[in-house]
């Protein structure tokens, strides 16, 4: 995000936005503070900028010295500080300000400010943050440490563009094109993030041109003098062992459950990934099992979706009060799940939480103490109760007290989560339950009803609104960059036809991604889906997954499951050289993708195509590319540099020649160069995909094909998102 804002310190001051939005909110700031000022204010501006409001400020108390004769200009370094990200704002700030103290800090570093002041040195007596909180990641966090800065009675001048009516959040989706990833909250949400720490003094809107978004400005008081220091520490004042032991969760063979308060969480992807994100939002499924299992058990679950909500996580731990929080998610949340896990912890630490999902059953010790990305992360103490490696709706259940009778095909039960180091002093690691009766197939089908006030938001590209189904577990292929085999231990298995129909008659959307690994293993499978599909009048439209392989050897299934609802396959066609689907052990060639892409186009199902990117790309190779996909008319493709997935067969072969460090998690999403390119450097070949992307995807004849069949709307929705990507591989560009 600094990039950005380092772009944009060149011409700050001259930009037109000055005139319309921050040069009011300045005069509504200073009016609001006029009267409150006295030559002893200590002030910080946090997400200063150039310095111009702490600037104005600065000069407010000035002018109150002389009025009240003293004559020279006292004020003293650190009584007006301004802290931002962007190196090029903080330079220009200390050229135009040199008599003022500007730091460049993140938002989340605040308390560094007052670790780092002199003994005796008094805490803000005023915090300024104006048109910076939809940047941070966090907004709670930052909100808290503003008021662990402040001293007690202190005063927080809140201001921001707020999305508080269907014209605020047009107008505010097309500024995040200019600045990255936001989130402009309500003003309703933004009192609710403040509630733990602050008293709303006053709201107001800052008066700007009509055609202007909502900029409002709050004032917020410290609650009871209050100055923000939590004990953290004292939850681990045991053992860490004895802690994740600890909370009676661990059952025995005969007690029954205790009914439970869970929060079923899913988290915001970190805004370094680039992302899928900007143009599907799937609902969580996984999440969906959890709470029909673990409801069937009797205890009290409530999914709570943080890629779509405004409110923040703190509201929701203060509303809903949960004993335990599950969560998961792939390797690119690594890093924001142990984040998310140490501010519950710090928010109440007797609260349990266990952590799931593909990357934690293929490399559980990711979430491991001792596996942090930083040494301070290293020396905390688990922030995971529980890692859920084999199966997580039989663990969590038994965890939690219930699945009894799983237990005789678990020798390894909930409790210990962790085994004690050996004399050896190896690592903890996770436990693993087993056996036939932990089979997938038997679970309970998904709540959707817990996904409700969401599910008009799920959606994937074009299909919209969009349910998930999921009628197999495992993949019976092994290609070498892949571990879908790796999830289920090498199993593959197969839902009863009768029960998938039976859960596709309780959705409510037309739109179904049915998210097997590959759903066209078996012919006689598939033609009894189409049956048992027609027989049941359901009228459906179904995106999955599969084989250029199968495609191609069995045109007359296409023919027959379009006819019941076929509209999309996700096909890895992975690459348009021979030598590599030998190399990634693929079982496909070259002809049977170009069979597989023809026949789709034929009966009219897209294409939605994923290829990999090998780090021997020239620019001859990926005009060759784009040849091919002209060629086979794929318009709808997913590139993904070459990417050694830790816990695939390919990561040994490559982990001493990584790019990307094994912890910076954000970026191992198939999308960021994790090794380094062979013959381009790292920006020519970000180029070389941006511009093949748009070569394929947005061409003109393209475009005009897509409104003409999907509608002006959804095209400018997926347009929207696609600028999203486009704007993080400038980035990635502009970087290096």
């Amino acid at each position: 995000m600094s990039v950005v804002w380092d772009f944009w310190s060149n011409f700050y001051e001259r930009l037109w936005v000055q005139r319309v939005s921050l040069g009011p909110t300045r005069r509504a700031v200073l009016a609001r503070l006029a009267g409150r000022l006295t030559p002893e204010t200590r002030v910080l501006d946090v997400g200063c900028g150039i310095g111009e409001l702490l600037g104005e400020v600065a000069r407010e108390v000035d002018a109150l010295e002389k009025t009240e004769g003293t004559g020279a200009v006292r004020l003293t370094i650190g009584q007006f500080t301004g802290v931002d990200a962007s190196p090029g704002m903080i330079a220009k700030a200390r050229r135009r300000h040199p008599e003022l103290s500007f730091e460049v800090r993140d938002a989340s570093a605040l308390r560094w400010l007052i670790e780092a002041a002199d003994p005796g040195e008094k805490k803000f007596d005023v915090v300024m943050c104006t048109h910076s909180l939809p940047y941070y990641a966090d907004p709670v966090q930052v909100l808290e440490d503003m008021a662990a800065v402040l001293a007690p009675g202190g005063m927080l001048v809140l201001a921001q563009a707020s999305a508080n009516s269907t014209y605020d959040a047009a107008v505010l989706s097309m500024v995040k094109l200019t600045t990255g990833t936001a989130s402009y909250y309500s003003v309703e949400a933004l009192k609710t993030m403040a509630a733990g720490r602050f008293e709303v003094e006053s709201v107001e809107k800052v008066p700007t041109a009509w055609f202007m978004p909502s900029i409002v400005l709050m004032v917020l008081r410290l609650k009871g003098g209050a100055d923000g220091e939590n004990n953290k520490d004292a939850a681990w004042a045991q053992s860490p062992t004895k802690a994740l032991r600890g909370g009676g969760l661990g059952p025995t063979k005969n007690s029954g459950p205790v009914p439970k308060k869970i929060m079923l969480l899913r988290v915001m992807p970190d805004p370094e990934t680039i992302g899928l994100q900007h143009v599907m939002v799937c609902e969580p499924l996984e999440l969906e099992y959890l709470a029909s299992n673990l409801g069937a058990d009797g205890h009290e679950t409530q999914i709570v979706d943080m890629i779509l909500e405004r409110r923040s996580l703190q509201s929701f731990l203060e509303a809903l009060r949960p004993e335990v929080v599950l969560m998961s998610g792939y390797i690119t949340h690594v890093g924001t799940l142990k984040e998310t896990a140490r501010v519950i912890k710090a928010w109440n630490p007797k609260i349990q939480i266990g952590v799931g999902g593909v990357h934690a059953e293929v490399v559980p010790e990711d979430f491991l103490p001792g596996t942090a990305a930083t040494a301070s992360e290293a020396d905390e103490p688990p922030t995971f109760d529980k890692i859920f490696t084999k199966n997580a709706v039989f663990e969590a259940r038994v965890w939690l007290g219930g699945g009894t009778e799983l237990l005789a095909a678990a020798p390894c039960t909930a409790s210990p989560e962790y085994t004690e180091p050996d004399a050896s002093g190896e690592s903890l690691s996770p436990t693993k339950l087993s056996g036939e009766s932990l089979s997938p197939t038997k679970l309970l089908p998904p709540d959707r009803s817990s996904t409700a006030r969401y599910r008009a938001r799920y959606y994937y590209m074009f299909h919209n609104p969009c349910a998930l189904i999921k009628t197999s577990y495992g993949c019976p292929y092994d290609c070498s960059f892949c571990f879908c085999r790796e999830i289920t231990g090498g199993v593959y298995s197969e839902r009863p036809l009768d029960d998938v129909i039976e859960e596709l008659k309780g959705i409510p959307e037309e739109e179904v991604y049915i998210v097997d690994d590959d759903f066209l293993v078996s012919e006689a499978r598939v033609l009894a889906f189409c049956d048992a599909l027609d027989a049941a009048g359901l009228n459906k439209k179904f995106l999955i997954y599969g084989r250029a392989d199968f495609v191609a050897r069995h045109e007359h299934v296409i023919e027959r499951f379009k006819r019941s609802g076929l509209r999309a396959v996700i096909i890895g066609l992975e690459s348009v050289r021979a030598q590599d689907l030998s190399t990634y052990s693929k079982r496909t060639s070259l002809a049977e993708n170009e069979q597989a892409a023809a026949i789709l186009r034929r009966h009219g199902v897209e294409l939605y195509g994923t290829l990999i990117l090998g780090m021997d790309f020239d620019k001859d190779d990926f005009n060759t590319l784009n040849l091919w996909l002209k060629k086979n008319k794929v318009h709808f493709v997913n590139l993904q540099p070459l990417t050694p997935l830790p816990g695939t067969a390919i990561f040994d072969d490559y982990k001493d020649r990584l790019l990307v460090p094994r912890e910076d998690y954000p970026k191992w999403d198939l999308a960021h160069l994790v090794l380094k390119p062979e013959k381009l450097s790292v920006r020519a070949f970000y180029w070389e995909m941006l511009k093949l992307y748009h070569k394929r995807v947005a061409s003109p004849a393209h475009v005009m094909a897509l409104i003409r069949r999907y509608g002006l709307g959804p095209v400018l929705r997926l347009s929207v998102g696609s600028a999203r990507v486009s704007l993080q591989y400038l980035k990635k560009i502009a970087q290096g």
